[in-house]
């Protein structure tokens, strides 16, 4: 993402370097930031009788104790009352699993006490300013496209429960949610999206859903610029690939993604179905019986992700053959070397051939990859 002035540069600290006075359950303190967005609390005086086995500030220490969030774990701050508030904080799930891209756990302070309500609105401000906003004075604006029957009929509850309130109400984010209402839905929506009006699309649901949503976006006739605007999969479906791809496990890990802005690069490819249909990959395409066992369980989805399970047993015990013949276009090496041309002409003989008993094949052209322009 790019960054702002340096007026506004989220490393800059948006505290005073003596810190803002707080109390923390009857314990005086400092808290300030450091230059990377980290949040120190520093208790100045410790009440008499104050006891070490009281809960901690940051949920691991006493809060008669210096105590630091690192400013990557922060999300943001919300008020508790007029004159207090709670810093939002994730850190990573302790798992003997050893996994590439960790779960992330939500956490919130002990409440922190302002002399004013002003104050302490103030200091909420600049923390969100500093976790979520890049340094910004607007926050972002985030488009969340639901399918209410995604996950077993969990997704608007789950985007309800975990997402949103991290999302509005410690990030401070401006977030507009739109419940799908029929198959197709979501592409309509984002055909129609005023990109000047959001500056992060989040989808909520399964993969059919990111699938839908990425239709609207490329076939727009400014796909240019619509390809753009960062696209987040909160995994709310039966079948989460793309969000399992991308290290977002569950709702709380998206949701802290999100905060953080962690924006990534992606490669697309197109596919033409004849006569003209045109379509747009972002994880995987499938043929045969991995489509068919997606496609025929439909009316399963209540079962959640055991339906994939039921529908590749059936698709096996079926032992339905698949013929297809296939056609590449050579690299640009192959075509520099003598024999490539005939060999490739052999090799697409001898699927035709292969095909001609067949009344249940399909020959097509493979588009290459869109690549970076449409990533």
């Amino acid at each position: 993402m790019a960054q702002g002035s340096s007026s506004s540069d989220p490393r800059t600290p948006l505290m005073s370097p003596v810190g803002t006075c707080v109390t923390c359950c009857g314990v005086k303190a400092t808290l300030h930031t450091e230059a990377d967005g980290s949040i120190i609390y520093t208790p100045v005086h410790q009440p008499h009788g104050c006891s070490r086995r009281c809960y901690g500030v940051c949920g691991d220490k006493p809060q008669h104790l210096k105590q630091r969030i690192p400013g990557v774990h922060v999300a943001g701050a919300a008020l508790e009352s007029p004159n207090s508030f709670r810093v939002w904080f994730f850190q990573p799930r302790s798992s003997k699993q050893q996994t590439a891209a960790p779960r992330f756990r939500l956490h919130k302070t002990l409440p922190l006490e302002c002399s004013t309500g002003s104050e302490a609105s103030s200091l909420v401000q600049q923390i969100r300013q500093a976790a979520a906003w890049c340094g910004k004075e607007k926050p972002p604006r985030v488009l969340a496209i639901i399918n209410p029957k995604s996950g077993q009929g969990r997704a608007v509850k789950l985007f309800q429960s975990c997402v949103q309130p991290v999302l509005e109400g410690a990030a401070g984010m401006s977030v507009t949610s739109m419940v799908t209402q029929h198959a197709g839905h979501a592409s309509q929506l984002v055909a129609g999206l005023n990109l000047d009006s959001v500056d992060l699309l989040a989808v909520v649901g399964g993969d059919g859903l990111v699938f839908e949503g990425l239709q609207g976006l490329l076939s727009r006739p400014d796909w240019d610029r619509a390809r753009l605007l960062p696209i987040t999969h909160i995994p709310g479906g039966s079948g989460n690939g793309l969000a399992h791809s991308c290290g977002l496990h569950d709702s709380a890990t998206a949701a802290f993604a999100i905060c953080k802005r962690v924006v990534s690069p992606m490669d697309v490819a197109s596919a033409l179905q004849p006569p003209n249909r045109r379509m747009y990959i972002m994880l995987s395409t499938t043929y045969g019986m991995m489509s068919n066992l997606d496609v025929n369980t439909e009316p399963l989805r209540w079962m959640g992700d055991v339906r994939f399970t039921l529908g590749a047993l059936w698709e096996i015990l079926k032992l339905q053959s698949y013929h297809a013949s296939i056609a590449w276009l050579p690299a640009a090496d192959q075509l520099q070397q003598p024999n490539a041309a005939a060999a490739t002409l052999a090799v697409q003989n001898s699927s035709s051939a292969a095909s001609k008993g067949s009344t249940n094949s399909h020959a097509g052209v493979l588009e290459p990859p869109v690549g970076s322009n449409a990533a």
